[in-house]
């Protein structure tokens, strides 16, 4: 993504370590969740379409 170099340089501006650990922290939470939301859409949409990959139960 083009938004990660600036995020990095951003981040390589704070005073100290833990600040910038903070902030990273803070910017990758919504792309953990968003990555999550996705793999939970996936198998939901391989369920409705695909139903034979998974055993039933």
């Amino acid at each position: 993504m083009k938004l990660q170099p600036y995020l990095y340089t951003i981040a390589s501006n704070f005073d100290t370590t833990r600040d910038s650990v903070v902030f990273l922290v803070i910017v990758a939470l919504p792309y953990l969740v968003l990555y999550l939301s996705d793999l939970l859409a996936y198998t939901h949409i391989q369920d409705r379409f695909w139903p034979s990959y998974r055993e039933p139960g």
